[in-house]
């Protein structure tokens, strides 16, 4: 009610003063979206304006929206919604003198007023309070960036890390569920990893969940202190880079290093030793990972202990954007874009294998896929959304001088976890075991690991894997 008086009154007054015209029709037009907007939450049609949805749009590029509205938007919906738009546009911008609700000049100005006053008073609503809430984690995601960027590392880490290389890859949007090494599935989509399966070097973990549902929401705590778990300020914790300083480390992306969502975990990235960034088209679209193959080091350029990180651009929708020609294999573009991921997973294994000091690879999405609606969108929240891959290698040398670690991850290849435990347990399999920064109660190899489907959640906290009643106890 405040905004339409607010309307009326504004319009009534500035028609009053010359060269305006503009303000009027701005003033209307916007109005009418915000109607729009607080219509959806209170619709027993739509799904309600949440605050992730609003921090899931700072996070996206254009290529990624191009690609969304691909996927999803149907042109029988969209030329009807478009031609409404510009039939409405054209009526404001004609009959915008049209509109002069209020005559007298002097109570228009008393209506604007009182239309302010009832705004005010009236600010926390279905529409705003998503708003505010949203404003407030983009806040404190910039203030973790801000900090990250700023902090100084960890002195004197108590560590007994033993010489090797280490190498982790993060996958993006990838549903275990379309994986044929963990379930059997319609088309055979990791034909590498099932010939590896039984192999003792090797640990697939069936039941790992993401902590959230987007990119942003999930890495800034599977790279930091920070878990769902704890009381730490996001802000104030230190991050999986600031960790391993000491030692050699490189980080090789295929997703943007700028934008809002861009630059908070290319931050994490810039803070190892050698960073490198291969997508910067806002534009033409995204490179296929098998691009990131070439920023792999040489075994003559690496030290005794060194520490690699590999962020692809995976699974992510737009699906049959992210494999080349010869990978369409299945008619099923999910599918066929798993397929491609087993085989860049494959030729980084490859690449690494035949080096001597090659001690461990470890897997993890950054979270799941619903393919039903071919997304990852927090309002439309499914547990498909979560359910990600999370699998390890470790050398014969490694497991001769673990017997203790190894014998504990077999045990918990069923365990629930979720992924931003995988600071701990990435500490865990280097061995550092410094108390400041490290819980054992949260390291996937330690026997203390003690998380359970009761107490493990999602969504930053808000869902509860109890909710989920296939979790395997």
């Amino acid at each position: 009610m405040g905004i339409f008086c607010f309307t009326l009154s504004s319009v009534s007054i500035l028609k009053r003063i010359k060269y305006l015209k503009f303000l009027r029709i701005f003033i209307l037009i916007s109005s009418s979206i915000f109607y729009i907007l607080y219509l959806i939450p209170i619709s027993t049609v739509f799904q309600g304006l949440t605050s992730n949805d609003i921090v899931a749009v700072f996070q996206t590029n254009g290529a990624e929206a191009f690609d969304y509205l691909a996927d999803n938007l149907k042109i029988y919906v969209f030329i009807p919604l478009a031609t409404i738009l510009a039939i409405f546009i054209c009526l404001c911008i004609k009959n915008v003198d049209k509109y002069c609700f209020v005559k007298n000049q002097k109570e228009a100005v008393l209506f604007l007023l009182a239309s302010i006053v009832f705004i005010w008073f009236y600010q926390t609503n279905a529409l705003t309070i998503p708003i505010y809430d949203a404003a407030d984690k983009i806040e404190r995601y910039y203030a973790f960036y801000n900090n990250l960027k700023n902090r100084e590392y960890p002195k004197s880490i108590e560590k007994n890390t033993k010489e090797g290389i280490y190498v982790v890859v993060i996958g993006e949007s990838q549903n275990r569920d379309f994986m044929s090494v963990y379930k059997p599935t319609e088309y055979d989509t990791t034909p590498f990893l099932s010939s590896i399966k039984s192999s003792k070097n090797w640990f697939f973990f069936d039941n790992a969940y993401s902590c959230h549902v987007y990119t942003i929401a999930t890495l800034t705590y599977a790279l930091t202190q920070k878990n769902n778990y704890n009381n730490l300020d996001l802000s104030e914790s230190y991050s999986i880079a600031h960790m391993l300083h000491e030692f050699d480390t490189y980080w090789l992306s295929n997703q943007k290093a700028v934008g809002y969502y861009g630059e908070q975990i290319a931050e994490i990235g810039l803070q190892t030793k050698h960073s490198t960034f291969i997508n910067k088209s806002f534009v033409k679209g995204d490179p296929y990972d098998e691009e990131l193959l070439k920023y792999l080091p040489k075994e003559s350029s690496l030290v005794k202990t060194t520490i690699i990180f590999i962020h692809l651009m995976g699974n992510h929708p737009n699906y049959r954007k992210r494999y080349p020609e010869k990978f369409e294999k299945y008619p099923n573009t999910y599918a066929n874009s798993i397929l491609y991921n087993d085989y860049i997973v494959e030729q980084i294994y490859n690449h690494f294998a035949s080096m001597r000091n090659f001690s461990a690879l470890i897997y993890f999405s950054d979270h799941g896929e619903d393919t039903e609606c071919a997304c990852h969108n927090p309002s439309k929240f499914t547990w498909e959304m979560t359910k990600i891959p999370f699998y390890i290698y470790l050398s014969d040398n490694y497991i001769k001088q673990h017997p203790q670690k190894i014998s504990t991850l077999k045990k918990h290849l069923h365990t629930p976890f979720t992924n931003d435990l995988f600071f701990e347990t990435f500490l865990g399999i280097l061995d550092i075991t410094d108390k400041r920064f490290y819980a054992p109660e949260n390291d996937l190899s330690n026997s203390n690991y003690n998380h359970t489907k009761s107490d493990l959640t999602t969504f930053h906290g808000e869902k509860s894997l109890a909710e989920y009643t296939t979790i395997i106890p």
